[in-house]
């Protein structure tokens, strides 16, 4: 938009690597209120924010992960619930089945996760 070049554009094997490039991996790591650990200086501030960050980071990219991981598993039941040779003979309306089988998703939130399993 502002006259740079777009970069290579990355699909499939790529796009795959890239991601698992960025993630930042912390086991059982949260980040401490401020009242369980008050800053010392403006320097101890600086380093708290930025390791709070990193976690931050770290979390969303599991739940990139985890959420593109679940879009294909709604993709896998969307197909199985509107395929007429399915071995339940159940062809029926895709929000009835999420809320009678009580998933607990809405079905405009399945939606983007489908279609960002598909695209990614």
């Amino acid at each position: 938009m502002m006259g740079k070049e777009q970069g290579k554009v990355l699909r499939g094997e790529e796009l795959n690597h890239y991601l698992y490039s960025k993630i930042i991996t912390f086991d059982h790591v949260t980040i401490p209120a401020p009242e369980d650990q008050p800053h010392t200086s403006l320097n101890d501030l600086i380093i708290k924010l930025y390791q709070g960050y990193r976690i931050l980071k770290n979390v969303y990219a599991k739940v990139l992960g985890c959420s593109l991981i679940y879009g294909q598993w709604l993709q896998v039941a969307f197909k199985y619930i509107n395929d007429l040779n399915n071995q339940v003979n159940y062809r029926g309306n895709w929000e009835w089945w999420l809320t009678g089988n009580n998933i607990g998703i809405k079905v405009s939130h399945a939606r983007m996760l489908r279609t960002l399993a598909k695209v990614l």
